[in-house]
């Protein structure tokens, strides 16, 4: 059996879904394959402390980010987004390329903890 070091971030998960799809090409039937796919789903599913990447095409992201355990309510979850983790959008006169706002946000509960899903934007040239 094939044995791989653990993807650490996110551009080894996208080296690794590259190799994924070259192994595929190359030799349907692999054992490589296998220990590619454990990576890559040992790395997905591996529990989250803290921010995940959700999406990102370098004009938009999308975080999924925990919020304190205390929070019990989602009027707290709320008020803490506003005060600790929205970026307001700043006046157009102010823009540089490369500032980032938020846009909206999603709250959601798992496991007995509130998570929001964070969405940005990049401002281009």
């Amino acid at each position: 059996m094939i044995q791989l070091d653990p993807i650490r971030n996110k551009e080894e998960l996208r080296w690794r879904w590259y190799l994924l799809y070259m192994a595929k090409a190359l030799v349907p039937a692999a054992s490589a394959t296998k220990a590619i796919k454990r990576s890559i789903r040992e790395y997905i599913n591996e529990p989250a402390d803290e921010c995940r990447e959700i999406y990102d095409d370098g004009c938009k992201y999308i975080t999924l980010n925990p919020l304190p355990e205390a929070i019990q309510t989602e009027a707290e979850a709320e008020q803490y987004v506003g005060d600790h983790l929205w970026i307001p959008r700043p006046a157009f006169w102010m823009w540089q390329p490369g500032d980032i706002y938020s846009t909206r946000y999603k709250l959601c509960r798992r496991r007995g903890r509130w998570w929001v899903y964070l969405y940005y934007l990049v401002i281009q040239d």
